[in-house]
């Protein structure tokens, strides 16, 4: 079995991480959050990449009602 293990504990590394993920949601979600990483761990298991994390999310009320639109409209297209 081989095991990767990769675990973001220093501040400048979390605010590295949550930039990118601010940036993974803006483009996906075209929604622009606020984001506080608390803890992100990586575990690379046999091919396979396991991500844990803790995070608080903030989003503004109106874009996760254009959110759920959205998601409404990808799940009646299924």
């Amino acid at each position: 079995m081989d095991l990767f293990k990769l675990n973001l504990g220093s501040k400048l590394m979390k605010k590295i991480a949550a930039k990118l993920i601010i940036k993974f949601i803006k483009k996906h979600f075209e929604v622009n959050p606020e984001l506080e990483l608390d803890q992100l761990e990586i575990k690379y298991v046999d091919g396979d990449a396991v991500l844990r994390t803790s995070l608080e999310l903030r989003v503004d009320k109106k874009e996760v009602k254009k959110l759920l639109r959205k998601l409404e409209d990808e799940i009646d297209d299924i």
